[in-house]
């Protein structure tokens, strides 16, 4: 190494700055001989040799490197500088710029501003050339730098400088950085890259003493930990270019960088070249020069590496082999550190690598310059900073707390003792006890160690001592003590052995010496501690994700930027490609091995796998043939390959699948194929109310114009499809909302969809869906016969190895075929290398056949017994009945299962069997925060392992209802905070069936596990199952199946019962109300049918359940009107249905059975005072109640009409269309009751003819929802639509309703009989449209009529009238929103925090289209058009 190679940290415990020796770490570094220079000189420094300075009459060292101090030392006037002004040997040793700056007078009382101009301008294009360089360096300002020949190079000039104007400079840098530098990351890094400024005095015995010169220099430090992967681009204010040449500064924004002894900056190609190479390699050679510098820091004599190490390790996994599993908790005590020293900070970077639950901050200047200020933006997660009595003074509710803290999802950042930024003072210890803060800090470390928040045991207590103000922080090592129940889970981190001692004399009152030590690590270099969280995280890519931009360049995307984006896993252009490892060295080696063995064994893809197959030809992830056809529906939505796509702004493609099929690792294949496209990729982890806006996020990240960025391709796997919807439907309001271009693509889902049947769910969307089935074609089956061929020569190489090692022990005594099987059954090679374990793989090298299914369940299971057994089965249970929402066991809830929740020293790792390994896989899953837990590697291993232990009997004793039982009185339900998931699995398991609705294929009546035990046991031992799960859970929705149930079959006593339960747990949700009245309704069918005879008397009950019935149906819509919950149009179409079937059951019995009864029954019902004699007595208590079905069934009737003629689904789904067809089917059924019947006198023949004209339309109402559902059936219609017409013109009086009727049977007539000669003119239509909204405005028809026929096109037909025009339009929107108002929806999830809640409206129809045709031909209804149109519509 060269001169100056000294880092800060080294500058600080050394003098010289020549090429030192290394010394002991208690000895003082050696300098050079003797000096021709006294002490006593001025250019000698205090405490040094005097040849510290010179070398020479001519020549002189430049000041030490990274020094802050400069004592009494000073530059000689006319010396040169002893080192050249070139690029360094090394990234640590200094470059040196010279710079001769003369544009201060010595009579300047300020700095002129174009001298400042200079200094910024020079100083900050040279710090930006070493920071991109990645090499130390300082800028010499008054040092001649051969410019003019005035000078000679490296000659000591001096500046001319008053002495009040020395202290400016730091000012002007400090100030500049952010004008220069627009990112804030590379603001904060720049601020620390550059060190204080030095102003050193200049020696002229010769000058005048009131004229004084000094040397001005800047030391730039870019450590890895600073600069880390990121390019600093730097851009010039106009303004600077007083003073400089003006072609010095360049345009825009540009990358300095230093190249041997100039700074010049990068275009084009040598620009693209440095961003894609170049600075991959100058900070990873930066990063392990910094390591190597920290890792000669000077440390205690009797200091371990390997058994602090280890001590650290073991205090802060506890057993366990992840951090993931713990729930770690720092408190940190105010630094000792000077405030401008920041590589002491710096060096503690192990706090960023841990993902801290909370931090206790005692330091009131953190964020100033602590450690929130230099560690905040490189956290794992995402921190959020609060004083201890905002949230933890005053709460009652710890679930609240939770929600309000983001817990555990987010580090809670807690200034324990003020905070200085918000002028909140820090108190003095002899103050602290009693205050608020103090009970709010004690507050906070109670809600922490409640069980229900961090299990017992998972707590890993950090106290990191910096200095020795302690007191207030013992204070809280006492309250932890007790809330934690002793040290168990303590570390403590002393930075000496003084500070120790004051710790342990000040805790010695509530623990012992002995423990405090086991538990305490003093004087570990915090490099080493560094290095020690490394190796416990495990590897992680260093990469600096980069992404595409609209300009064709890439942007980075910061570490405290993605924290935001949680929901998402962003897939970056570079993803994996910064492993800082040799692909020769062995742990390269193992690392890609244990990659793909993970892969084999069911775990998840991961983007290693893909890039060790890309880059490194290790060939872990096969190319499924269905990945070109993928790849092209993704291709043609993101380049408008298809040109009805030009209009949409969020484009979803589906891939079906059936399950264990690799839809997973097929749409992540997608997406890495596309991460170097024009497009950002990413992966939805999970759907919440802030999805929507992530994802817009991303999109717009690093681009000035939003209409012009790149699309973003999100992978969705597997999510409920209400939610997938619900995300979709909020991208395109915020689309809306920000007045994006709708003909560009903003965002296409690429959605898993798991589906039995995937072949035929494509098929009926074939243009925009694939799928995927248990199926390997012939090209596929080719790969993995010769994958599993590599797979086990691997093996074999093992056997080889274990084989010579055997030899070697004993030569007589070689591994036999016993061992080899011993060691395939059981040993570590089992898991590790036996591609015969890997049953994901052998399911695919086996073409899912069922027969290797059953055989590896049969044989494994054998090995499984106890507690083991229990998990494997309660494992399967949930995920086969469960599937939906990709259940799993959380690994709390396992541990508690096993009986090892409370043991420090046990861990699912070290007690579970091979066999079971061969079963389970750890998995990872972001719900409020991240959570492992274990699921089946394939859903079909799940399921063979329930039938087979189901089947024989004998063996395992056990039923589908007796597993479950079982499983729900089970340890699994532990009091954790994880155990939320765990119930949210159960509830969806017991209550979730499948529906058409929720995007499912088919339609089940009950969840899976209630339909297998009905089918295989009986409906009974269906009851006790769900009635277990009714008093764990108190779920109403549990009880409303439970009714359900019952009802299937007609226990309707039970029936009522728990309906009644249900409604009793929420009275709100209105369809727990419909449940409770079609207990009733099924009631009123069953008992009619075993009425015999069927008389009035008996009718009664009948009668009863009727009325009772629609009692629930009218709650039931009162509840939805409340609005709650999602729209309920059961509700009404129940109503009508029941009061229907009603009257049907009354035409059964005397004296209403045939034509005359009918007729007696309509005018019961419609004539106020009439009632039959034979009813008289008999039905005395249901007169009033009868004559008021007639106003239920038009109100029902008319709210439904409105609702599907003037909205549509957010899907063209199937249910919708079953509850549109049975609603017209019902209504077809109004005429038998309350149409114009043989018998029906009516006096006025006015309402004769309006009576008859809803008779012939077979409905309640002539409009144009009517008459076209008319037409649409496919009779002959024309006759009765004339008829119809001729009886409303026949109207003298017309009102509201005979004006709709003749305007919509004219627009219907014009549609299937244009030639008719009944058909109106335009002009007689449109002024019947004009003369309606006179008559009804408040109803939406009219100003629908008036805006179609005003429309502006060529040859309307009529004069237009634009005011007229404008004010339908306004009122047709303004009435529409009013009368289909909001409604809330609401997707539960198992923690309230991701619960998906809003509000949406209803998505307006369309009815009518204009066509080419004229007059009222130029009207074209919905239903003219194919089903295909419609869909494209």
């Amino acid at each position: 190494m060269g001169e100056e190679q000294e880092s800060c940290m080294d500058s600080k415990r050394s003098s010289d700055m020549g090429t030192l020796e290394k010394s002991p770490p208690s000895a003082q570094p050696q300098l050079p001989g003797p000096s021709t220079i006294s002490s006593g000189h001025p250019s000698a420094m205090p405490g040094t040799s005097s040849t510290y300075a010179s070398l020479g009459p001519s020549k002189q060292r430049p000041f030490p490197f990274c020094r802050i101090d400069t004592g009494n030392f000073s530059y000689r006037r006319g010396a040169v500088l002893s080192v050249m002004e070139s690029g360094s040997g090394s990234l640590l040793s200094p470059s040196h710029e010279f710079k001769v700056f003369q544009q201060v007078k010595p009579t300047d009382m300020t700095i002129p501003i174009n001298a400042k101009n200079y200094f910024i301008f020079e100083t900050f294009r040279f710090a930006a050339g070493c920071i991109n360089a990645r090499s130390n360096g300082t800028i010499h300002f008054g040092v001649g730098d051969d410019v003019g020949g005035k000078y000679q190079h490296g000659e000591i000039v001096g500046t001319c400088l008053q002495d009040k104007l020395k202290a400016k400079f730091d000012d002007m840098i400090k100030d500049a950085i952010p004008t220069c530098f627009r990112q804030d990351w590379a603001v904060s890094a720049v601020n620390q890259c550059i060190n204080p400024v030095r102003v050193i005095p200049v020696y002229d015995e010769h000058l005048e003493s009131t004229v004084k010169k000094y040397i001005i220099e800047v030391d730039i430090v870019p450590t890895f930990s600073l600069t880390q992967n990121r390019a600093f681009f730097i851009k010039f204010p106009f303004k600077m270019k007083q003073g400089i040449l003006s072609s010095k500064i360049p345009d825009g924004e540009c990358l300095y960088f230093r190249d041997r002894a100039s700074t010049g900056f990068l275009r084009g190609s040598k620009l693209d070249d440095f961003q894609n190479h170049l600075l991959q390699k100058l900070s990873q050679e930066r990063k392990i020069l910094d390591l190597e510098k920290n890792l000669t820091m000077e440390r205690p004599l009797n200091y371990n590496h390997e058994y602090n190490a280890k001590k650290l390790e073991g205090c802060l996994l506890g057993g366990e082999t992840d951090l993931r599993t713990k729930y770690p908790i720092l408190f940190v005590s105010k630094p000792a550190f000077q405030k401008k020293h920041t590589q002491d900070i710096s060096a503690l970077s192990f706090i960023a690598e841990i993902p801290w639950i909370a931090i206790f901050d005692f330091d009131s200047n953190s964020d100033d310059n602590g450690l929130c200020h230099f560690f905040r933006a490189q956290m794992k997660r995402e921190c959020f900073l609060y004083q201890p009595e905002e949230k933890f003074f005053h709460f009652s509710d710890h679930e609240e707390l939770a929600e309000a803290i983001l817990f555990p999802e987010k580090t809670c950042w807690i200034y324990a003792n003020g905070r200085h930024a918000f002028k909140v003072k820090p108190h003095e210890a002899n103050r602290w006890n009693g205050t608020e803060r103090c009970k709010a800090v004690k507050n906070a470390i109670s809600f922490f160690a409640r069980p229900d928040k961090i299990p017992a045991g998972k707590a890993v207590i950090v106290f990191l001592v910096l200095s020795e103000e302690i007191e207030i922080m013992v204070n809280c090592f006492r309250y932890c003590f007790d809330d934690f129940c002793g040290i168990d889970n303590f570390l403590c981190l002393f930075e000496n052995e003084s500070a120790y001692e004051l710790w342990e004399n000040q805790v010695q009152s509530v623990c012992n010496r002995e423990d405090l030590q086991t538990k305490s690590i003093v004087g570990m270099p915090w490099a080493h501690i560094n290095q020690t969280v490394q190796f416990i995280n495990g590897f992680q890519a260093q990469t600096e994700p980069l992404i595409p931009t609209s300009s064709g360049s890439y942007v980075l995307l910061t570490n405290q930027y993605r924290n935001k984006l949680d929901d998402l896993e962003v897939l970056s252009k570079n993803q994996c490609e910064d492993l800082g490892l040799d692909p020769e060295s062995d742990y390269f080696v193992e690392l890609c091995r244990k990659k793909e063995m993970l892969f084999y064994k069911g775990n998840e893809v991961s983007w290693l796998n893909f890039f060790f197959t890309d880059v490194h030809n290790k060939n872990h992830v096969m190319t499924r043939d269905k990945f070109s056809e993928l790849n092209k529906l993704v291709s043609a939505a993101l380049f408008y390959r298809e040109p009805q796509l030009k209009r949409k702004s969020v484009i979803v493609r589906t891939l079906y699948y059936q399950a264990g099929s690799g839809a997973t690792t097929l749409g992540k294949h997608i997406l890495w194929a596309f991460r170097k496209s024009n497009v950002r990729c990413c992966v939805i982890q999970r759907i919440t109310d802030d999805t929507a806006k992530q994802i817009l996020d991303l999109r717009s990240y690093g681009e000035t114009n939003e209409s012009e960025c790149f699309p973003v391709l999100m992978l969705i796997d597997n999510k409920n499809e209400e939610l997938v919807q619900n995300l979709k439907a909020e991208i395109e309001r915020l689309i809306k909302t920000k007045g994006l271009i709708a003909e560009k693509t903003v965002c296409i889902i690429l959605q898993c969809k798991r589906a039995q049947d995937a072949k035929k769910q494509r098929d009926r969307n074939p243009t925009d869906s694939e799928y995927l089935e248990q199926r390997v074609s012939k090209n596929e089956m080719r790969w993995l016969e010769k994958k599993q061929k590599e797979l086990e020569e691997n093996l074999d190489m093992s056997f080889r190895t274990h084989e010579s090692d055997s030899e070697a022990e004993d030569v007589d005594d070689p591994i036999t075929e016993m061992e080899k099987s011993n060691i395939r059954t059981a040993g570590t090679v089992n898991l590790d290398k036996d591609p015969h374990l890997f049953i994901k793989f052998m399911i695919l090298r086996k073409n899912f056949e069922k027969e290797f299914v059953r055989n590896v369940v049969g044989n494994s299971l054998k090995d499984i017994k106890g507690n083991e057994l229990l998990l494997l089965r309660y494992t399967a249970l949930l995920n086969v009945f469960a599937e939906k929402e990709d259940s799993f066991v959380p690994l709390h809830c396992a541990e508690a299962l096993m009986g090892i929740d409370n043991d420090k020293y046990l861990t699912m790792n070290n007690i579970l069997s091979p066999a079971v390994r061969v079963f389970l896989i750890l998995v990872e899953r972001l719900t409020c925060g991240v959570i492992q837990g274990y699921k089946f590697v394939d859903p079909v291993l799940a399921d063979e392992v329930l039938i087979h232990m189901v089947k024989l009997q004998e063996t395992y004793q056990c039923t589908y209802s007796s597993i479950a039982r079982e499983f729900l009185e089970s340890r699994l339900f532990s009091d954790a905070y994880t155990t939320k998931d765990l119930i949210f699995f159960t509830k969806e398991m017991l209550k979730r069936r499948k529906k058409l609705a929720y995007g499912d294929e088919t339609e089940t009546q009950f969840s899976l596990l209630i339909e297998r035990i009905c089918s295989e046991e009986g409906h009974q031992n269906a009851v006790t199952v769900l009635e277990k799960g009714l008093d764990k859970f108190g779920d109403p929705m549990i009880a409303q199946t439970v009714a359900r149930l019952f009802t299937k079959y007609s226990e309707f006593a039970h029936a009522h019962k728990y309906a009644d339960i249900a409604v009793q747990l929420d009275s709100d949700n209105s369809y727990l109300l419909v449940t409770a009245g079609k207990v009733y309704h099924e009631e009123m069918i069953k008992n009619f049918k075993l009425t015999r005879p069927k008389t009035l008397p008996m009718f009664k009950k009948t009668l009863s359940d009727a009325k009772s019935a629609v009692e629930q149906y009218r709650k039931s819509q009162e509840a939805d009107l409340r609005g709650k919950y999602a729209l309920n149009v059961h509700c009404y179409l129940e109503d009508i249905k029941i009061c229907l079937k009603l009257l049907t059951m009354i035409n059964k019995v005397e004296p209403f059975i045939g034509r005359d009864g009918q007729a007696k029954l309509q005018r019961y019902l419609i004539e106020p005072e009439f009632v039959p004699e034979e009813v008289q007595e008999v039905w005395k208590d249901y007169h009033i109640w009868m004559k008021s079905i007639k106003d239920r069934i038009d109100g029902s009737i008319d709210f439904l009409e409105k609702y599907l003629t003037y909205n549509k689904p957010k899907l063209r789904d199937l249910e919708h269309e079953w509850f549109k067809e049975t609603f017209y089917q019902q209504v077809r059924k109004y005429p038998q009751f309350f149409g114009m019947l043989e018998n029906t006198v009516i006096e006025s023949d006015e309402e004769r003819k309006r009576l008859l004209a809803c008779t012939l339309l077979e409905g309640h109402n002539v409009n144009f929802s009517r008459a076209f559902d008319y037409i649409r059936k496919g009779r002959n219609a024309v006759p009765n639509l004339e008829r119809v017409m001729d009886l409303l013109k026949g109207i003298i009086q017309k009102s509201a309703f005979d004006l709709e009727g003749l305007i919509s049977v004219s627009l219907a007539l014009s549609t299937v009989d244009p030639y008719s000669k009944k058909i109106p003119s335009f002009k007689q239509v449109y002024d019947w449209c004009v003369l309606l909204s006179t008559l009804a405005p408040s109803t939406l028809e009219p100003h629908l009529f008036l805006m179609m026929f005003l429309w502006p096109r060529e040859d309307i037909g009529v004069n237009f009238d634009a005011g007229l025009f404008k004010l339908s339009k306004e009122r047709l929107d303004t009435m529409y929103k009013e009368q289909c108002r909001k409604r809330v929806f609401r997707h539960v999830q198992a923690h309230k925090r991701i619960t998906t809640t809003g509000f949406n409206r209803p998505v307006p129809a369309t009815n009518f289209f204009l066509s080419s045709g004229k007059g009222l031909q130029s009207f074209l209804h919905i239903s003219s058009l194919n089903i295909e149109s419609q869909k494209k519509l």
